[in-house]
């Protein structure tokens, strides 16, 4: 790929990864269907460009984030809670990203998993209601549990983590936060993996695509916070659109 479209995929990648619809999901069907890529290597292309979108979210969230680093050494909340979460989310993740994703990405069904990956996200996101209460220790469990599912093809980490807190009756705007500040750690040691251990990163076209995720993931990132307080008229919105664009990838044709 040269330059241009790598650029034009960190767009993709920054403006789609805070919002509930599989960022990795919708470049890996792009590059996989339209760019004529293929599946392995459109994987790897997506989880690179995370480099760019967690650097964004932790530019967005950095007060949130120092506020975590300094109560961690203190023992209390946020931090607490985002080591809890991380650990419980990474060896999850990453035993996902090692195996099923390359297993998945090899099959001649990809886009039809990476569709039902859509339709489970649609699923979530419309499913939970808004609570009032804050993050705990038992909702950064499910949220970990909840990160490391969406490792997955087609998973929105965004989406299901959000969702998950919802159900535990986390307040609206206090999920985003969270799941953005967990998404700083999980996307960036994603894009470290695929950009050291698979090359990605010595390709100077794909550095600068990571530099275009990260403006347009600050776009995206402050929008998402904005509209936090309307969460459930947008993700009924962004379900329609996930359901439509599932039905497309699994109706054979």
């Amino acid at each position: 790929m040269d330059i241009v479209e790598w650029v034009i995929l960190g767009i993709m990648q920054g403006f789609l990864e805070w919002l509930p619809v599989s960022s990795s999901g919708q470049i890996s069907v792009y590059l996989s269907t339209v760019a004529g890529v293929s599946a392995a290597e459109a994987v790897k292309a997506a989880f690179f460009l995370h480099l760019g979108t967690a650097a964004a979210g932790a530019l967005i969230v950095r007060d949130y984030l120092v506020s975590a680093i300094k109560s961690f050494f203190k023992g209390s909340s946020p931090g607490i809670e985002l080591v809890i979460a991380t650990v419980i989310s990474a060896p999850l993740g990453f035993a996902i990203m090692k195996y099923v994703v390359p297993a998945a990405a090899a099959s001649p069904s990809f886009g039809v998993i990476i569709g039902l990956g859509l339709l489970v996200t649609a699923l979530t996101v419309l499913l939970p209601k808004e609570g009032q209460g804050r993050v705990g220790l038992r909702e950064a469990v499910i949220a970990g549990l909840a990160q490391g599912i969406a490792a997955l093809p087609g998973i929105s980490r965004s989406g299901l983590t959000i969702a998950a807190q919802l159900w535990a009756g986390v307040r609206s705007d206090e999920a985003v936060r969270f799941s953005i500040l967990m998404g700083v750690i999980a996307t960036g040691v994603a894009g470290v993996y695929y950009g050291v251990s698979e090359g990605v990163a010595s390709n100077l076209a794909a550095a600068v695509g990571a530099v275009s995720a990260f403006l347009s993931g600050l776009a995206s990132g402050w929008l998402m916070i904005k509209v936090a307080r309307r969460y459930t008229v947008l993700k009924t919105l962004v379900a329609v659109a996930i359901l439509a664009e599932a039905i497309a990838l699994l109706l054979p044709g």
